[in-house]
């Protein structure tokens, strides 16, 4: 990726609140189905920092997912 690159991840982000919400579904299904599991936006932080990426911002969308903007460091 070229040092000006950008990297968007499309995902159902977890809020850390105690609330209801469609990620969370999508949560147990994966753990269910498949031993994965949905991340909270500051589990994304770090797994991005991991690989020499920053979260840059989250742009909320109307559906269920959000869009998660990463530059590399």
């Amino acid at each position: 990726m070229p040092a000006d690159g950008l990297l968007l991840l499309v995902e159902s982000a977890l809020s850390g609140e105690n609330a209801p919400s469609p990620g969370k579904f999508i949560d147990i299904i994966m753990l269910l189905v498949t031993g994965g599991r949905e991340r909270t936006t500051e589990e994304y932080r770090e797994l991005l920092a991991s690989t020499g990426f920053r979260l840059n911002r989250i742009i909320s969308t109307p559906a269920q997912f959000a869009v998660l903007e990463a530059l590399p460091v």
